[in-house]
């Protein structure tokens, strides 16, 4: 056949495309399914550890959160789920932290210092 009657022009799909695509959708699908709401909270002796509903598990240093590691294990495990499921809260401590910001690794916020 001649070069014009070639079955492949250049604007075509390349052949695996569809194979791309469903590649593609499948990353999509699984970005889909995360799920940073709390399920769980624990600590060891220097870490806080907070399960996810998807599966995951985040482990950040307690020296990060003053308020928790100055408190007693029992105000730690006083703990209760807020803002949606995004959120950890200890009324007797008052701290906050999100998945977000610990996603993040973002420690808490230091104190202003008084001049």
């Amino acid at each position: 056949p001649s070069p014009a009657s070639s079955s492949t022009s250049p604007s075509s799909p390349p052949q695996n495309q569809p194979e791309i695509l469903t590649d593609f959708n499948q990353i999509l699908h699984n970005l889909s399914k995360t799920d940073e709401r709390v399920k769980d909270v624990s600590f060891t002796e220097d870490t806080i550890n907070v399960d996810l509903m998807d599966g995951r598990t985040i482990i950040v240093p307690l020296i990060w959160y003053p308020r928790l590691f100055n408190g007693t294990i029992e105000q730690r495990q006083q703990w209760q789920i807020c803002g949606g499921g995004y959120g950890i809260h200890w009324e007797e401590l008052d701290e906050d932290l999100s998945t977000e910001g610990m996603l993040r690794g973002a420690p808490a916020p230091r104190p202003l210092q008084k001049a």
